[in-house]
């Protein structure tokens, strides 16, 4: 019944102030470049109806263990590794008259050493009571072909709009966090950040969208992931309204068996200091996601075997809040030549210590394998914390500076990366990236990865990337 409500309440008015093609087709990214790209998929109807663009990116990188940078030795050099993909993206948009759009998102990427992937098998092992038993196989995939967004836009005589198939909703107002957005796939990445511009796997459903005017909308979306029964469908409802030239919406996100979450988002600027200022904020009555309770030890003669007890919270309050700011300046006569961005976390679903330091727990949060779904990559933490600077012609008129650093604040760890971007082409792009993992070792930034026990303690990343 809740997410029903919700979904009545998405049809109720709204005040807001935004440009429409922004508010129905925005999606924001941190990036190398201008740390957020606005991305929009709808614009005036061009004169062709088809249109092919795309990217084409190649990422490699070499990533040193801590030992080894700061002793040497072979058997430090042996846990060193280097990683190199490519990735290619197609991005195939159809514009017909009357504002119908279909437009599709299709991923393909080569991996000459294999990307670990999982898949959840259910077999049924009691023919009786056709009992079932879910469990989770790995193997090792070269080429991966994703469909990121596949999607048809339609409206009613231009007031209602709707968007049905995979697509990537721009649900929240932090750069790097946005607590609020419990409907698309893939988060933001902060690796991605330091790299290359990779868009976002989206999720299936239909959008529905009423603007009025500049003085209102209002979204509606249902959420057909993992559907087999009408009763399996959620919902989500967005508000958004204008005050004093601050931009504020409310929105909810319920399905079956799921704890309904309620969030509230806030952005505007300071005028006399030209500081822009974004909030995001999240209430619900328990956590959905699994949450670590307890530790079950079992000895067999001297082997200690250890499971971990987890559960969803429920009859506790928990909050997330993100804050940020961005501020541009004038450099040497160059507009906005110098970009600043910070942002903060409380998450109030994540642990407060140092969860990687201890050996026992360490093992349930295997950012590769995540067997009890227990980590959620810069989400794990109770309190985070992020910092961008970008700096426009940096000694030469196509190269950009970029400096980022994102730090969990419960196990004080983090990673400091700085970066060069160089366009001597028009829709070329090459780039270098440093990082330094910072921290003890065993944080969340500093654990290493599933096949090495030493702490990473920098990595070098080239990335070129090819737009047409």
């Amino acid at each position: 019944m809740k997410k029903f409500i919700i979904l009545a309440i998405a049809v109720l008015p709204a005040f807001a102030a935004n440009d429409l093609a922004d508010l129905l087709n925005t999606d924001a990214d941190v990036t190398t470049n201008s740390i957020v790209t606005i991305k929009s998929t709808n614009v005036e109807e061009p004169t062709s109806p088809l249109t092919i663009t795309g990217q084409l990116n190649s990422i490699s990188s070499y990533s040193m263990v801590r030992e080894w940078v700061m002793r040497g030795g072979v058997n430090a050099y042996n846990n060193n590794r280097i990683s190199t993909y490519m990735n290619a993206e197609l991005f195939v948009d159809i514009r017909l008259r009357e504002s119908i759009k279909g437009f599709a998102d299709v991923s393909i990427r080569y991996n000459p050493m294999g990307d670990i992937v999982a898949h959840n098998v259910s077999q049924i092992t009691n023919v009786i009571t056709l009992g079932a038993t879910n469990y989770t196989y790995y193997d090792t995939n070269y080429i991966t072909l994703v469909v990121k967004e596949l999607f048809f836009d339609a409206n009613i005589a231009k007031a209602v709009y709707f968007r049905t198939g995979k697509q990537v909703l721009a649900w929240g107002q932090g750069y790097l966090w946005n607590p609020s957005d419990l409907i698309n796939i893939q988060k933001k990445d902060f690796a991605n950040s330091t790299t290359a511009n990779l868009t976002r796997e989206g999720t299936y459903g239909i959008k529905m969208h009423i603007p009025f005017g500049t003085v209102a909308n209002i979204y509606g979306f249902v959420d057909m992931r993992d559907v087999q029964n009408f009763r399996d469908i959620g919902a989500a409802g967005k508000f958004e309204a204008v005050l004093f030239g601050w931009e504020a919406s409310i929105s909810a996100v319920a399905r079956q068996n799921y704890i309904p979450v309620y969030a509230a988002d806030l952005t505007g600027r300071i005028p006399l200091i030209n500081v822009d200022i974004r909030a995001e904020a999240t209430l619900s009555y328990g956590f959905n996601k699994p949450h670590l309770i307890g530790i079950t030890t079992n000895v067999i003669m001297f082997y200690t075997n250890y499971s971990a007890v987890t559960d969803k919270w429920d009859n506790t309050w928990v909050t997330r809040v993100c804050l940020g700011f961005s501020k541009s300046f004038t450099m040497f006569d160059v507009t906005d030549r110098l970009t600043d961005i910070g942002e903060y976390l409380y998450n109030g679903a994540g642990y407060n210590e140092a969860i990687f330091r201890d050996t026992v727990k360490k093992r349930f949060f295997d950012p590769v394998f995540n067997p009890y779904g227990l980590y959620e990559m810069n989400y794990t933490g109770m309190h985070y914390a992020f910092l961008s600077a970008s700096y426009l012609k940096f000694i030469l008129a196509d190269m950009t500076l970029n400096f980022n650093a994102i730090a969990n604040c419960s196990d004080w760890s983090g990673v400091l990366s700085l970066g060069l971007n160089y366009n001597p082409v028009y829709n070329f792009t090459l780039g270098l990236t440093v990082s330094g993992y910072v921290g003890e070792e065993n944080g969340e930034f500093t654990m290493g990865n599933a096949y090495s026990a030493s702490a990473p303690g920098m990595s070098v990343t080239f990335n070129a990337q090819l737009n047409f």
